[in-house]
């Protein structure tokens, strides 16, 4: 096997993002069944992947890597002749995945989470669309669901790392059950009691908004846009895990 494992491993990290990469790429012309093959090979490429990554144990298997190996080789020759250059990133050894320590930091999560969710969606989206006007329509509505995504992690990662999540999954919670308890033993009028948990709510929201306004990849955004973002990432406030489901991949519904 050529080249070290944390060489690989860095190599497979460069063939997710490449395949990231193909779901923003518009096909050429002419070549959209070539575009859906080379989702549909990627789609199998990926799932390989993550039934690899969660094996029990940690030790190497030479066979699994072996087939890992072949499925993203077959993905590189699809997405050849829609993009060459992300085609070469994802000629990558099985070896790759092997690593958990290297898969289990956050911006790589997030990275192969959108991955498991967004390529299946991609290949169910196009697989009825024949010509490419439909296709790009398809694509532009896909794209801007995958941006959104990214937007939200992105936010997540911030707040999570910040005094914010303190106030999210701990402050607020106390204050808004005292504040309950306090309207059912009728010390405090209902309208008044909901008037203060929305206040609270809002308050936080506020909070979270200006935090993210000292990054520079939210500076430009209204303060409304942001305040609503931190607010849907307050509904699962106690977790901050943006849509997650048992297994920590982002949920992604189709519509």
């Amino acid at each position: 096997m050529p080249g070290s494992e944390p060489e690989a491993c860095q190599r497979a990290v460069g063939a997710a993002k490449a395949a990231l990469g193909l779901l923003k790429t518009v096909p050429p012309h002419g070549r959209l069944n070539e575009y859906k093959a080379a989702l549909g090979t990627l789609k199998a490429a990926v799932a390989a992947a993550a039934a690899y990554r969660e094996r029990p144990g940690s030790g190497r298997d030479a066979i699994e890597e072996g087939k890992l190996s072949r499925l993203w080789r077959a993905a590189a020759e699809r997405i050849g002749p829609i993009n060459p250059a992300l085609a070469q990133l994802c000629r990558v050894t099985g070896a790759g995945w092997a690593r958990a320590a290297v898969w289990d930091e956050p911006h790589h999560q997030d990275l192969v989470a959108r991955l498991e969710a967004f390529v299946p969606l991609y290949v169910e989206a196009l697989k009825p669309v024949r010509d490419h006007a439909t296709a790009m329509g398809v694509l532009e509505r896909l794209r801007r669901r995958l941006a959104a995504d990214e937007r939200a992690c992105r936010a997540v990662r911030i707040l999570a790392g910040s005094s914010w999540m303190v106030g999210a999954s701990v402050v607020a919670p106390i204050l808004s059950g005292i504040v309950l308890v306090a309207a059912i033993a009728g010390r405090l009028p209902v309208p008044v009691a909901a008037g203060l948990v929305v206040a609270g709510l809002l308050g936080l929201a506020a909070w979270g908004a200006a935090r993210l306004r000292q990054e520079r990849a939210f500076a430009g955004e209204s303060f409304p846009a942001l305040m609503r973002l931190v607010g849907r990432q307050m509904l699962p406030a106690a977790g901050l895990d943006h849509r997650r489901d048992a297994r920590g991949r982002t949920a992604v519904k189709s519509q």
